[in-house]
């Protein structure tokens, strides 16, 4: 792994400069989806049909068809558009980066071969080094922190001019608490960052920046002040997961933090509507509420076992699915195996979402998803946690 420091001049919250330290090593926690669910909402809302853009944000994350939301995006920006369909074809066409394994190549080739997509050349000022590393084709077509770096550039200046919704702002937010979670829970590899204190007070300085722009829309989704008549049912359900996430970190560390809504108020929102407003979001909805109560010393396992409900009761007999898709990378899981942290001999513990230490301790407080995991391939070897 290594270690960089990285200056962002102009922060993504229009008005304040700040110079950050990111190290963005963690993925969003979108991933790739499983497409197939079981509609059990609670909500009295109405089923909410799908729409040509809700088709092609699905097809793009799966990857089967991503010709068609970025030709949507490009024709919205030449006709000067800029209504809830194109920011959540913005958040969706930079979700590439995340999609399709950590290829930041094709999210530069697209920006850097059609006009229109000209000002997010901006992005490549923000962190100078990442781009060029990019121009030079130095970086793997996997992830890496420099890929990352230019990801979060590009997303800041679709920010800046407004091409991003409470969706984009809440991933921003909550990514910078999971990097912070990373690097604060190993201290061999906060070592080696040159200011530590310094860098995990500019990521939460940021993370605080980017909730206080979502937390009046996470507000009114949930007090139906915001609707499907105003934004994409995938935009609301992302927004809130990962603003109720980010709220859950802040508590974690003990950031103080005034927002409208709690986490446990806003989960539950998202898992009684989930099937309704964004069903691919369904079992990740689950995933990221079971993982962040995980924050909590004093959770109850009846909370996490509620939480992972949905995902231990699928039956799968039969059902082939793909390695990439929210299923494969639980099952997968157990082959992960964590690096060493650069020129030590110490590994760095993986608390990401699809860790294995995630699906250990599910495992250990939830005996339901533990017999789900050995009804589909583990062993009982394979709930031993990395040393």
């Amino acid at each position: 792994m290594n270690i960089q420091e990285t200056k962002i001049y102009k922060n993504f919250s229009w008005r304040i400069s700040l110079s950050l330290l990111l190290l963005l090593l963690i993925p969003l926690s979108l991933g790739s989806y499983f497409f197939f669910f079981k509609k059990e909402s609670t909500s009295e809302q109405q089923d909410v049909p799908f729409t040509k853009v809700d088709r092609a944000i699905i097809s793009s994350i799966a990857g089967t068809d991503i010709l068609s939301l970025q030709n949507m995006f490009l024709d919205d920006l030449r006709n000067k558009r800029n209504d809830a369909n194109v920011k959540a074809e913005a958040y969706f066409v930079m979700h590439r980066y995340f999609d399709n394994g950590g290829n930041i190549y094709e999210l530069y080739d697209f920006v850097n071969t059609h006009p229109e997509l000209a000002f997010l050349k901006k992005a490549e000022k923000i962190y100078p080094q990442a781009f060029k590393e990019i121009k030079e084709h130095s970086l793997p077509t996997s992830y890496s922190t420099s890929g990352r770096v230019a990801y979060l550039s590009y997303m800041g200046v679709l920010n800046q001019k407004n091409y991003l919704d409470v969706a984009g702002r809440a991933t921003v937010a909550n990514q910078f608490m999971e990097m912070t979670r990373s690097f604060v829970d190993n201290p061999t590899l906060l070592s080696q960052v040159k200011d530590p204190v310094k860098f995990k007070e500019n990521n939460i300085k940021a993370s605080l920046i980017f909730a206080n722009q979502s937390k009046r829309d996470v507000r009114k989704i949930i007090d139906g002040e915001i609707t499907t008549n105003d934004i994409l049912g995938h935009s609301m359900i992302v927004g809130l997961n990962q603003y109720a996430s980010t709220l859950r970190y802040f508590k974690y560390f003990g950031i103080p933090f005034e927002s409208p809504k709690t986490a446990e108020e806003i989960f539950d929102y998202s898992m009684n509507n989930v099937d309704i407003l964004a069903p691919e979001l369904s079992l990740f909805t689950s995933l990221l509420n079971a993982s962040t109560l995980l924050l909590d010393k004093n959770v109850a396992d009846t909370d996490i076992k509620f939480a992972l409900k949905r995902i231990y009761s699928l039956d799968l007999s039969g059902v082939r699915f793909r390695p990439t898709s929210l299923v494969g990378k639980i099952f997968n899981s157990k082959n992960r195996v964590e690096d060493f942290i650069t020129g030590t001999t110490v590994k760095e513990k993986d608390y990401s979402l699809y860790g294995k230490r995630n699906m250990i301790e599910f495992a250990r407080r939830v005996p339901e998803f533990k017999k789900w995991l050995t009804t589909n391939g583990w062993s009982e070897g394979d709930f031993v946690l990395p040393e």
